[in-house]
């Protein structure tokens, strides 16, 4: 019965990717991140910048979503799941401003995100995208 519960899961005898293949589909997740967050422009009403950060946090979970769903090389798996916590918790992090904006309020939006504490786990995914660059992976806009 556990054997069926976990090849029903993904847990199946999948290989893991291929350092190509894990760095086009890091690469491509970055890209969707990097473009969702584009949208934010502080020159927008508040409704219109509230659903522009709503629509970023949830490309920036549906990032994360991604990566977990993968099988990097062994070499990359913790740095994987280090980028997806990284990326939810930037999109957690935006969910205050994001709140105060949709309730319609103008407010100074730099003071707001300079208001923001990065989270611990931003820093650590950074530090696993600086680890993958280190063993050679290719990480496209996530290295910038």
């Amino acid at each position: 019965m556990l054997v069926l519960v976990l090849a029903g899961c993904g847990g199946g005898g999948s290989k893991p990717l291929t350092k190509a293949q894990y760095e086009q589909r890091l690469q491509a997740d970055g890209k969707a991140a990097q473009r969702a967050t584009a949208g934010i422009s502080p020159n927008r009403r508040p409704l219109a910048l509230a659903k522009s950060l709503a629509q970023a946090q949830a490309a920036l979970r549906r990032a994360a979503d991604d990566l977990d769903s993968l099988r990097p090389p062994a070499d990359a798996v913790r740095d994987n799941v280090r980028i997806a916590r990284g990326l939810r918790a930037l999109a957690t992090m935006f969910e205050p401003v994001r709140r105060k904006l949709a309730a319609g309020k103008p407010i100074d939006l730099a003071r707001e995100f300079t208001k923001l504490r990065e989270p611990q786990a931003v820093h650590d995914a950074q530090l696993a995208v600086n680890d993958l660059q280190r063993k050679g992976y290719v990480v496209g806009v996530f290295g910038t």
